[in-house]
């Protein structure tokens, strides 16, 4: 046990030299901790630590279990994906077009902690650091006129670097992989952009 130590449109969402801090203890956060205690990876005395800690700090529950804890992003990521029954995605594995990806401006990718790999007429599929977060969204639905589907990923590559100042989701894709930049092909079914599943 870790012991606790864009349719492109106009969105709001300011671009930033490093990850953006919520305002307070968000609802997100609540019901990230409490599944992570439902299922045994941290304790109840833990539990009530961290959200002291991102209250006093405010700084995100994922935040503060990636730099203050024992529990590593990855398997926080792992748990949640298997928990919920959501497809778990490695970025950097992964060839995400730069069209999609522009469909939520990268100030709102930012602050929530997600970007699009996948769209289709309907849905966009989204890459998130907390699939709890129903603001993010509900804010990306509005935004884009399209249902959004859910697929975890861990927190790292989804904020801004502290000491360059990149968005580590789109600097990791293009520095290995090169981002494609054309249009999804709409002749395909949606099955055909679905994300990637890492067993």
């Amino acid at each position: 046990m870790p012991q606790i130590v864009a349719l492109k449109k106009s969105v709001d969402g300011p671009q930033r030299g490093r990850e953006k801090a919520p305002t307070a203890f968000t609802a997100a956060d609540q019901r990230l901790l409490g599944f992570l205690a439902r299922v045994g990876k941290l304790t109840p005395s833990e539990v009530e630590a961290a959200k002291t800690a991102c209250r006093g700090s405010g700084v995100s529950a994922l935040h503060f279990l990636a730099e203050e804890t024992a529990l590593p992003e990855n398997e926080v990521a792992q748990t949640v994906a298997q928990g919920l029954g959501l497809p778990l995605v490695d970025l950097a594995t992964l060839q995400v077009d730069e069209w999609v990806a522009s469909l939520i401006e990268e100030g709102v990718a930012q602050r929530f902690a997600l970007v699009a790999i996948g769209a289709d007429d309907e849905t966009l599929t989204l890459v998130m650091a907390n699939p709890f977060d129903q603001e993010a969204i509900k804010f990306v639905e509005f935004a884009t006129s399209r249902r959004v589907r859910r697929t975890v990923g861990t927190r790292s590559p989804l904020v801004v670097h502290p000491a360059t100042g990149h968005w580590n989701a789109r600097s990791t894709n293009q520095s290995r992989l090169g981002v494609t930049r054309s249009r999804p092909d709409r002749s395909k079914p949606p099955e055909t952009m679905s994300p990637m599943r890492i067993e």
